[in-house]
């Protein structure tokens, strides 16, 4: 099965019912990502803030993921409809932040992890040390974030384009192109469907509340990031590793 998405002057993406319906699968495989709600779920602004002020109480740096870091980039948005999203996934960038107990303060927490690993490529074995970020549920992210310079502690809200990446390195990393021919233009192209769906400013009372750390709006100094993609082959590395050690 050949995988294409046309792109033309108009941006307009043309798919097969065979397209689509593989779409719809990564894409629910997503939404699984979100499950089970943890226990006594911070939510919204309230979350945020929690998150914000435990960080920076055992002084490290944490980023905004999963849907909520989507919904922030509407300027429309509510405190009620952030609110609505059933729980607040942060990032913790240090690997010596340490939790009282798991989903503490209501956060589902994504702590780095380390190990080394065999991934078998299609081309051959890879072996060698492995990042990734997995939460108190034992769920493993499908992309790494790389970080350039230096932060401060508390809560980032990743930029519209970090957003966008994540989103895309999500569907990408449960594509096996080994057994299916992804056709040039793709990713691009599958960037530009998903950028339709987030907007290009934050709510003013979001910037009221994080003055200085919304990635692509405030100025961060010289820190930023960027969204490493895992191939399929990866993340089923970290996934039978992290089932062995449960």
């Amino acid at each position: 099965m050949k995988l294409t998405l046309g792109c033309y002057n108009t941006q307009r993406l043309y798919l097969s019912h065979e397209q689509k319906l593989l779409l719809k699968q990564v894409l629910a495989q997503r939404l699984e990502l979100r499950h089970p709600e943890i226990p006594e779920a911070a939510r919204g602004l309230e979350g945020m803030l929690a998150a914000d002020a435990l960080l920076k109480e055992r002084n490290a740096t944490g980023i905004l993921i999963g849907g909520l870091a989507d919904a922030v980039w509407n300027k429309k948005r509510t405190e009620e409809e952030l609110k609505a999203h059933k729980d607040t996934d942060v990032l913790v960038l240090d690997p010596s932040f340490t939790l009282k107990k798991n989903f503490e303060k209501g956060i589902d927490w994504w702590l780095p992890k380390q190990a080394s690993l065999t991934i078998r490529e299609s081309y051959g074995n890879i072996e060698g040390n492995v990042e990734w970020w997995q939460n108190g549920n034992g769920a493993s992210l499908r992309y790494g974030i790389r970080v350039y310079g230096n932060p401060v502690a508390g809560l980032y809200l990743p930029s519209n384009d970090n957003v966008i990446e994540m989103r895309v390195a999500e569907i990408m990393a449960s594509i096996d192109v080994n057994r299916i021919e992804v056709a040039d233009g793709f990713e691009e192209a599958l960037y530009k469907k998903i950028k339709k769906d987030i907007g290009e400013k934050t709510p003013s009372f979001l910037q009221n509340a994080f003055p200085k750390s919304i990635l692509g709006i405030h100025n961060t100094g010289d820190f930023f990031l960027s969204v490493d993609s895992f191939s399929i082959d990866k993340v089923t590395a970290i996934h039978t590793y992290t089932e062995k050690k449960e």
